[in-house]
């Protein structure tokens, strides 16, 4: 990652002192006091001054005084470790609000004044990421700018080797020794939460089947909002891994990375560029078999071949040979009777045949699609109504479509009014399903219901509800839970990379602990938010429950409903 350096020569008594400036943009910068530390200064306090006012953004000291946004004075947080002598101390901040670095015109270390010698300023500049506007003249939301924000998000949770053309300039590469247990690639792909670096190829798949499906009923939407090679490139980053860990006809690795780790997580906090966390690997074969795994990388890798089908049909083709490949090798684990349960190796097989056979239009997946579907999609309400209740639901109405049958269509109808009529609401209209994720079951039956309305089910009641959770989750509610984006968003997410402070500076569990904003705003990211009412949403990284978590998983029916209702807004400007 490349770094501009201005430096700032200052001195503290007979020592020199500097402000390494690592980034700077129109309103403000990215900064870091080198302090030359002679003597004990076991409970050290800094004074900064300013001659404008800022807002000054740091995860390297407690801030005790603030004078008119122009004086700050920081003290040691109590977890910290004191400045060993004969070193140099790093206080780490980023400040805005129409700064320059030359705006900072007083600072004194323990009492010790800082008198500034020398400016040399960089000749050119790194924007950050910019808070997205997405109020319209008409008075609603402009869709367009939340997919764009949505993207970025995606982009800034990949692993792996960056491209040149990447938009997120605060992440690199990450996990480049990834390697399965004979020395195969398995770089690449997204992290399942920035919170953990792990990487799921099931749950890679489920997401990125969202994806592709809201590309494929709503390429309008993308193309209107210029983000269609945006949203193409983001399913391929996820498709590319898929195919990686495919690595034999029935090999196929599961995940990549710690998933069963139980430490705290502020222990494990860092960059995923500098982490250095174990990187075991499960993989499955015929003799450790599974059902749902295969299954659903199968459809996701079929839904994909449909996006790519017109911009790359070498690419089509690959998917394709893949997806077919995992799905004999699922239903060869389910002809075994291995690990086999019908709550998620049914639904995955029925959820691959009819992938497909939409991909394909090959007559046997059509017909497999509807054993399966006989045999495992029953009307009978699962244990759990958000995991369990939604796939069923999706599978539902993908089979209503690709047939056109009336019993389908039935079935659709009623799994949508059964869901919506025994979720939670909160005081000010928020429909829940899970309450330990409460905004990512909403966005996942705001696009279902969504998709149920375009067969013809409930449409207009269906549209108004989709309408109305995405209204709530982008500002209706009083607030945006999506991170900058539109009025009162999230600024502290549970997100790692975000919260660090530039390098070359350590980033550990003082940036978990760090009550200030996230030093990268991460642009994008729907936080898993409030449940039970509307006010129990605290921002706060630290925040056990996992209101402020925020994860790929997230953000795919998040963003597929948002394509949707884009779709309907074209259609009635037509």
């Amino acid at each position: 990652m490349r770094f501009l350096i201005i430096y700032i020569t200052f001195l503290i008594g007979l020592y020199e002192c500097l402000l390494r400036v690592g980034k700077e943009w129109p309103d403000g910068f990215q900064g870091t006091l080198l302090i030359p530390v002679e003597g004990d200064h076991k409970l050290w306090e800094l004074e900064i001054g300013f001659n404008a006012t800022v807002n000054i953004q740091t995860s390297s000291g407690n801030l005790t005084k603030n004078v008119n946004n122009q004086t700050f004075v920081y003290c040691r947080y109590m977890w910290d470790d004191s400045p060993k002598i004969n070193t140099t101390y790093y206080f780490e901040f980023v400040a805005n609000g129409g700064v320059k670095p030359i705006n900072l015109i007083t600072a004194s270390f323990d009492g010790q004044p800082v008198n500034l010698s020398l400016i040399i300023v960089s000749p050119s500049s790194i924007f950050p990421s910019k808070s997205v506007n997405i109020s319209t003249y008409k008075g609603t939301y402009d869709y367009g700018a939340v997919l764009y924000a949505s993207l970025l998000f995606y982009e800034s949770q990949r692993s792996g080797r960056l491209p040149s053309n990447k938009r997120i300039s605060w992440r690199g590469d990450s996990m480049l020794n990834d390697r399965g247990k004979n020395g195969e690639d398995l770089t690449g792909g997204y992290f399942a939460q920035d919170s953990n670096f792990y990487k799921i190829s099931s749950q890679m798949a489920v997401f990125t089947s969202t994806l592709a499906w809201g590309v494929i009923d709503y390429e309008d939407a993308y193309v209107k909002a210029g983000q269609l090679e945006y949203v193409r490139d983001a399913i391929r980053w996820s498709t590319d891994y898929l195919m990686k860990a495919h690595v034999e006809d029935y090999e196929l690795y599961e995940y990549v990375g710690d998933v069963y780790s139980y430490g705290s997580t502020s222990d494990r906090w860092s960059r995923p560029e500098d982490s250095s966390q174990p990187r075991p690997t499960l993989k499955l074969n015929i003799k450790n078999c599974s059902v749902f795994v295969p299954g659903e990388v199968a459809a996701t890798l079929a839904a994909a071949s449909i996006v790519f089908r017109l911009s790359d049909h070498v690419y089509e083709s690959k998917l394709i040979r893949h997806a077919k490949q995992l799905y004999i090798y699922a239903t060869s684990c389910a002809s075994g009777h291995l690990i086999f349960t019908s709550s998620d190796g049914g639904y995955a097989l029925t959820w691959a045949s009819m992938w497909l056979f939409y991909a394909t239009r090959e007559q046997n997946y059509l017909l497999n699609a509807k054993k399966y579907y006989t045999e495992h999609i029953t009307e009978e309400s699962p244990s759990n109504i958000y995991q369990q209740y939604i796939r069923r639901v999706e599978i539902q109405v993908l089979m209503a479509k690709i047939t056109t049958e009336e019993k389908y269509r039935e079935s659709v109808q009623r799994s949508c009014d059964h869901i919506l009529r025994v979720s939670s609401k909160t005081s000010t209209g928020l429909a829940y399903f899970n309450g330990n994720n409460a905004l990512k079951s909403t966005v996942d039956m705001a696009f279902v219901v969504l998709q149920a309305g375009a067969i013809g089910v409930n449409r207009d009641n269906y549209f108004n509800f989709t309408n109305r959770q995405i209204g709530y989750i982008l500002g209706d509610s009083g607030r945006s839970f999506v991170v900058g984006v539109g009025q009162n968003y999230p600024r502290r997410p549970t997100d790692q990379a975000s919260s660090c402070p530039a390098l070359p500076a350590t980033c550990n569990q003082l940036a978990y602990y760090n009550p200030n904003p996230n030093p990268y705003l991460l642009v994008g990211a729907l936080v898993s938010g409030s449940s039970f009412d509307d006010w129990d949403y605290k921002d706060d990284r630290t925040e056990t429950s996992g209101k402020n978590i925020v994860s790929v998983e997230n953000n795919a029916g998040f963003q597929s409903a948002v394509a949707g209702l884009l779709h309907y807004q074209i259609k009635v400007e037509k």
